[in-house]
């Protein structure tokens, strides 16, 4: 659908806005901060050393207080929460970047029991043998929820068939890439990509070389979507930086301690990929026909239609370089317009330390926004759409920048905890290793309560709260685990066990989730935008791909609606160009003592 069709939708629009053209075209934001070479391996020994990580005194002190609010959002530690903990091999003396950056998460129904699973990326460790050190990984850990059996999870990897160690795993996204029904598990890291396919009894079988997925890159977030809408899956693959261990031992040369890490910016941007599926499982390599930049340092990546004309764009977040913003033609070629539209750099016209990334309508003006998570001393960036994908940065404004600049912020994701019809944001927080003090090391996380008003106000918890603690969080995905309508929150950890945090918040009105069957599109509607129209004005949602931080949430959409809400309309736009009208909902069933009613539905495209 394109963007004459859409506009009916957009009430309240601002117009567009030409600010970062002129900032561009005025020399304000430098198009040179952003890495624009090809990086070869063999250019890894010759990496400089004049920008390691150098902690600086603010590095020792405490964390100030930041102000937080009262709310209702109340989330509890899941009692038989999976025993899960991400090996990041920091018990060797010699500490790397890759031992930074933690791991992601998959909270998906694996098996297609109506009940959601977990899927951790694990990581790897270094090992020494003749006096040589080389680096082994650890198999991804696979979760399977007992649901109905009793509340619990059950470690199924090995029986699953997941054993392999040559990937050290930082990242999982999940979809069906091959239309069957079953949801398949892509693992990206240090070492070959893993694709494993779900032979739809339990198992998978791991297929990467056979389906011609092969990247041996550096690979970090990954994100499934259809950009040329053949309805096979397409997948576009974040890579980190050019390294190995002889490129460590380089940069570590003549520093005082054999501990110290050297950052980002002491070794070259590797470059991403576009793997384009063939529709019977099989992928080539799309990089160069794609339009991809070179470099970037990627570690985060959303796929959604950014522009709403009926496509799929990407957003990638870059780490001390430009962020990315794809805008696709309609066919699959893609133009890299970040500067341009206001979203490669902060609002000071610089490159931050993008990690996580997520894309949504916070504000219910129709126009899907972007948010990305920052190293420190930067801003949390929240970027608004002003139309056609020209952005500009409302993080002051919005009220996030009462967060001072301390923090180190990984996986996120945007979604309604309170039921009040607008979109709050989960962050998880954590610094890094050898960087600061062991006591600075752990960080609170932050839930930024959407108020209504384009603003959000810093949440408050009870002492002893997960959201009240300190911690070392990376991963982070949100899924309705217990199925009793409020959205549950999965973190990942570098250096204790994972958490999944219980949504217990009392809250009332109606939850609409809807899950979606392609027949021309992809399988589970990878890329649809769709549109509720109710009593309190028009609701977006879109199936992401990507997103958060090498993580993936349950594929579904969800619309959490205040009391006494109507609901009018809902109308699809799927990958395939296809609209679908839905004006009729089945009556939403009220769980036993409580007052939320919510309707599940499944809609199959015409």
């Amino acid at each position: 659908m394109k963007q004459s069709s859409l506009n009916s939708f957009r009430s309240g629009c601002i117009a567009r806005s030409a600010v970062s053209a002129l900032l561009w075209g005025a020399g304000l934001i430098v198009p040179g901060c952003s890495e624009k070479v090809p990086v070869l391996p063999s250019q890894a020994a010759k990496i400089g050393l004049d920008s390691k990580i150098e902690p600086t005194e603010s590095h020792r002190k405490p964390v100030p207080p930041v102000e937080r609010i009262s709310t209702k959002v109340l989330f509890e530690n899941w009692a038989k929460e999976p025993v899960f903990r991400f090996e990041n091999g920091g018990e060797h003396p010699q500490r790397s970047i890759l031992e930074t950056l933690g791991g992601g998460i998959a909270a998906v129904d694996f098996d297609r029991d109506g009940w959601p699973d977990l899927c951790f990326a694990a990581g790897g460790k270094f090992v020494r043998e003749d006096a040589a050190l080389s680096l082994q990984g650890v198999p991804i850990s696979l979760f399977r929820y007992r649901g109905e059996q009793g509340a619990g999870w059950d470690p199924v990897s090995r029986e699953a068939g997941i054993t392999e160690h040559e990937l050290f795993s930082l990242g999982v996204a999940a979809a069906d890439f091959n239309n069957d029904g079953f949801l398949d598990l892509c693992a990206t890291g240090y070492g070959p990509l893993r694709l494993y396919q779900n032979q739809g009894d339990g198992t998978f079988l791991e297929c990467a070389s056979g389906m011609t997925l092969q990247d041996h890159d550096f690979s970090t977030g990954a994100a499934w979507c259809d950009l040329n809408a053949d309805g096979a899956l397409d997948l576009y693959v974040c890579h980190y930086v050019v390294w190995n261990l002889e490129a460590e031992r380089a940069c570590l040369k003549g520093k005082a301690s054999p501990t110290d890490i050297c950052g980002p910016k002491s070794f070259l941007s590797a470059s991403d990929r576009v793997f384009l599926g063939q529709g019977d499982g099989t992928f080539r390599d799309g990089t160069a026909e794609s339009g991809l930049q070179p470099g970037g340092k990627g570690l985060g990546v959303v796929a959604g239609d950014v522009d709403r004309d009926g496509d799929v764009d990407l957003y990638v977040a870059n780490d001390t370089t430009a962020n990315f913003l794809y805008l696709n033609d309609g066919h699959g070629r893609l133009e890299e317009v970040g500067a341009l539209n206001g979203v490669a750099y902060d609002e000071n016209g610089r490159a931050t330390g993008s990690m996580g990334v997520a894309l949504a309508d916070y504000d219910n003006d129709g126009l899907p926004d972007l948010w990305t998570t920052n190293f420190e001393q930067e801003t949390l960036g929240l970027f608004r759409n002003m139309e056609r994908a020209q952005f500009h940065m409302v993080s002051r404004q919005a009220g996030v920048t009462v967060i001072n600049g301390e923090y180190v912020s990984w996986g996120t994701a945007f979604a309604d905890f309170d039921f009040d019809g607008d979109l709050d944001v989960v962050v998880s927080n954590g610094h890094i290793p050898d960087y600061v003090p062991q006591d600075r090391l752990a960080q609170q996380p932050f839930l930024l309560i959407n108020d209504g008003h384009r603003r959000f106000e810093l949440a408050g918890f009870p002492s002893g709260n997960y959201f009240n603690s300190v911690h070392t969080g990376r991963g982070l995905a949100v899924v309705d685990i217990d199925r009793d309508g409020r959205l549950d929150v999965v973190v990942s950890h570098l250096s204790e066990p994972a958490s999944v945090l219980r949504n217990m918040t009392n809250v009332s009105g109606t939850l609409l989730e809807v899950t979606l069957v392609g027949r021309d599109s992809n399988r589970d509607g990878w890329g649809t935008t769709a549109i509720l129209e109710t009593s309190i004005g028009l609701r977006l949602r879109q199936l992401t791909g990507g997103g958060s931080y090498l993580s993936t949430s349950e594929p579904v959409l969800r619309w959490e609606l205040p009391p006494e809400t109507a609901l009018k309309k809902l109308t699809l736009y799927w990958p395939s160009g296809k609209v679908q009208v839905i004006e009729h909902f089945r009556n939403p069933v009220t769980k036993p003592k409580e007052a939320t009613a919510i309707s599940r539905m499944q809609l199959i495209e015409p």
